[in-house]
């Protein structure tokens, strides 16, 4: 059943959605995959890995049932300085690489020289799934106080060479989604499938990024509702893609946004942005990403094209939109 906006009895979407969810075979395999995995990491390496994070879909929350996708962290105690971070990736990323073959593994490919993480895929009887681990140096912690994240960020719009900086970034990213309620991580499982699927463009269209963060505007716009109806949700979506060029997603000084205001217009300056400039998706975390650069006008046509055929689908065409989702 991959074709959600064809079901017209609300019974049939609501069980959908919990087929989209990874069942819980497949989560207690992966979950007990990862948890050897990093033992086995811990006691082969040559260097202390002081705690672990994880991102990718699994971090957030948001995989479905048959796209799943794992980022390891694996922050090491002996990396103190981001000096050290550029000097000992290499061989650590081979390190864990060979061992890693050794032990059965089935490593993705060679390691190019700007890589910063070894790919590999863990097992489940659902098939593989992938999971790329990555050594890196501990900026800010598990815990870091207001201080230390404005330092991180003013440190970060300084550095020509941003590679250590991508962890954290990609943890803290993974974190903000996964702290959201399940009902928006159900929404956000649905709007991949509509661009997997039913957008299915072939080249130069946004990255899967831009589209959750559409969907995380769109649920801050309604107030942030714990729970709501996940068609109401999907109707607003497709409405904002519906009309691509007022499209303006800015985080810099809001309560999900991880830097303050003069980041964001710092970062914008440097990289030319101008937000009357639209459409804008900027990112949360990371304020030198937007995620509308670059895209071509036709794609957007194409992309608001289909948006506005999917709302005309059984699924939502009978459905009438409210401001709060309900």
């Amino acid at each position: 059943m991959d074709k959600p906006w064809n079901l017209t009895i609300p019974g049939d979407f609501k069980r959908y959605l919990e087929e989209l969810r990874p069942t819980k075979s497949t989560t207690e395999q992966l979950n007990g995959a990862l948890e050897g995995l990093i033992e086995k990491l811990k006691k082969i390496m040559s260097v202390a890995i002081g705690r672990v994070g994880m991102a990718g879909s699994w971090g957030k929350a948001t995989s479905t049932q048959d796209d799943i996708h794992v980022n390891l962290l694996l922050y090491v105690t002996d990396l103190r300085a981001i000096e050290d971070h550029s000097k000992q990736l290499p061989s650590l990323l081979n390190e864990i690489r060979e061992y890693l073959k050794k032990d059965n593994y089935i490593v993705m490919r060679d390691i190019a020289d700007t890589q910063q993480y070894v790919p590999i895929y863990l097992p489940t009887s659902d098939g593989m799934v992938t999971c790329n681990i990555y050594p890196t140096v501990d900026l800010l912690g598990s815990n870091p106080s207001q201080a230390n994240v404005c330092t991180f960020y003013r440190k970060l719009l300084t550095v020509s060479e941003r590679s250590p900086y991508n962890a954290t970034i990609l943890e803290i990213q993974s974190k903000l989604i996964k702290d959201t309620p399940d009902n928006l991580h159900d929404l956000l499982r649905v709007v991949k499938v509509w661009q997997t699927t039913k957008l299915a463009l072939r080249g130069g269209a946004p990255k899967p990024e831009f589209f959750e963060l559409i969907t995380l505007h769109c649920w801050c716009k309604a107030g942030s509702p714990l729970t709501f109806d996940v068609r109401k949700g999907l109707i607003d979506v497709l409405g904002t893609l519906g009309d691509w060029s007022g499209i303006l997603v800015i985080w810099g000084g809001t309560s999900l946004g991880r830097y303050d205001r003069t980041s964001m217009e710092e970062a914008a300056k440097h990289m030319g942005i101008c937000f009357d400039d639209t459409p804008i998706v900027m990112d949360p975390v990371d304020p030198y990403l937007n995620y509308c650069s670059g895209i071509r006008r036709l794609v957007w046509e194409e992309t608001a094209r289909i948006a506005r055929e999917t709302i005309d689908h059984p699924l939502l065409n009978e459905i009438k939109i409210t401001t709060d989702w309900h």
